[in-house]
């Protein structure tokens, strides 16, 4: 109910400009009400703008046209909401992995010495292979090809 409030007084300050410029006559009045005019029209959402032309729509191919037009639009800014979300997962990821790998790399190394070693080398391995994927990949792959090379 308070948006639509807003929006009315803002329609009305729309239309009292729109009477202010149909009488004004000096260039400096008209380019400052232009401004305030569209500086107005940005603060409403695309989508109240359509709706606006919809409900005053003559033509019913045009109310559809409209329609469509919004239906995309508000297709587009989920798009954009569900993009932004993937995004912020991907990046809380990757900051948890590195942690992640950053303390088994602390584990490993307290565990070497204090008598654990094989367990202490399983952690090892592992918090270097989600710190550097690419290189153990590739010391990977040159030893098993070198054992397939023996065979």
């Amino acid at each position: 109910m308070g948006q639509n409030k807003m929006a009315d007084s803002s329609d009305k300050r729309i239309q009292t400009i729109d009477q202010q410029l149909a009488a004004a006559s000096n260039l400096e009045d008209i380019e400052r009400l232009v401004r305030v005019r569209g500086e107005l029209l940005l603060q409403e959402k695309p989508t109240q703008q359509l709706d606006k032309r919809i409900a005053e729509a003559n033509d019913r191919m045009d109310m559809i046209l409209l329609a469509r037009i919004r239906g995309e639009l508000i297709r587009q800014d989920e798009e954009v909401r569900v993009q932004e979300h993937r995004r912020a997962l991907d990046r809380i990821e990757l900051i948890g992995r590195q942690l992640l790998s950053c303390a088994a790399l602390g584990v490993g190394t307290w565990l070497i010495p204090h008598g654990h070693w094989s367990a202490g080398l399983f952690v090892l391995g592992a918090a270097l292979y989600n710190l550097a994927p690419r290189y153990v990949l590739t010391a990977l792959k040159n030893v098993q090809g070198a054992k397939e090379d023996e065979e």
